[in-house]
């Protein structure tokens, strides 16, 4: 295949999913959406699908793996073939996050280092970690990765991905200067348009070619905004409009009840580990209960040996 071939998960044919396919048919691409009304399990579902589809693809056929629901893409397929060949063939690349987030640790074990943004002089710029909205590579090392990834990740991808880096150094690369994506993190505002001013004027400007980021000159291809629920759509909206004037835009009242479901498993998973707590701490005290009864017991038995021996040389 001579353009890349991209690849999603979506287990729900949503306004991100449709908004998400007519921006691939856009620009021209090649893709599948893979889990349609598949009951979502975790992130081994996603593993397992991606797995059986790339053992139908050529090994050396250039696969684009990104998240569903919140990615946006800028530039044109055979545009990304020439950057990746560039950049590195037979090559992992994979997008990059800021230091110490999720689950990562590759960093330290490959001795990763982001000289780029750490000549920055804001220091929470290094990106030295990965991030899996974007991973590009041959459908055979990604099939090695993702298979690598269900037997080690504990049912999430990011875990199963740092796993089979550590074990693979030279089998990947981070896209420190955002050549392939831009990872677009929540500002500390929800205020439209600040976050419009922001990343308009200190990050990102309008260019004929697409959005640059003025902090690296690079355009990149694709554009992800993780938590994008978290700010209510705002950085994925002001992104959209910039870069297609004709963009229609999703309602707010989807990141609204996005950002609802994503408080109530954060909600759920706070009360399993209170749960958890709780149960832990009447365990251990019904450990105390038990030895103390034990020594007690013990104790009263041993006073009645010797008040028995007593009695005896009496």
């Amino acid at each position: 295949m001579k353009e890349p071939f991209v690849l999603t998960v979506a287990t729900e044919n949503n306004d991100y999913v449709k908004n998400l396919e007519l921006n691939l048919n856009n620009l021209g691409y090649n893709f599948k959406i893979l889990g349609l009304q598949t009951k979502w399990k975790g992130f081994d579902t996603k593993m397992k699908l991606l797995i059986n589809e790339l053992k139908t693809l050529n090994n050396n056929t250039i696969v684009v793996v990104v998240d569903a629901y919140d990615v946006l893409f800028a530039r044109k397929p055979e545009e990304l073939l020439k950057k990746y060949i560039y950049f590195g063939e037979n090559k992992i690349v994979i997008g990059s996050n800021p230091i110490a987030s999720g689950h990562w640790s590759v960093d330290k074990a490959c001795k990763i280092k982001d000289d780029f943004n750490s000549k920055s002089k804001n220091r929470k710029a290094e990106r030295n970690n990965p991030n899996c909205g974007f991973i590009m590579g041959t459908a055979g090392n990604l099939l090695k990765m993702y298979e690598h990834a269900l037997k080690n990740g504990k049912n999430v991808d990011s875990i199963g991905v740092d796993s089979f880096f550590k074990e693979n150094c030279d089998k990947f690369k981070i896209d420190f200067k955002s050549e392939f994506v831009a990872n677009v993190f929540r500002s500390n505002s929800n205020n439209v348009p600040f976050l419009y001013k922001y990343w308009n004027q200190k990050k990102f400007t309008h260019d004929f070619e697409g959005l640059v980021n003025k902090h690296t000159g690079e355009i990149p291809f694709v554009f992800h905004f993780p938590y994008q629920a978290g700010d209510y759509g705002a950085r994925r909206e002001e992104f959209s409009k910039l870069q297609n004037k004709n963009y229609k835009g999703i309602q707010k009242k989807n990141y609204k009840s996005d950002f609802k479901k994503l408080k109530m498993k954060f909600l759920e998973k706070q009360k399993n580990k209170i749960i958890n707590i709780i149960l832990l701490i009447i365990l251990i005290i019904l450990i105390v209960i038990f030895y103390l009864r034990r020594n007690l017991k013990l104790q009263k038995n041993k006073n009645l040996n010797i008040l028995k021996e007593i009695k005896r040389n009496g």
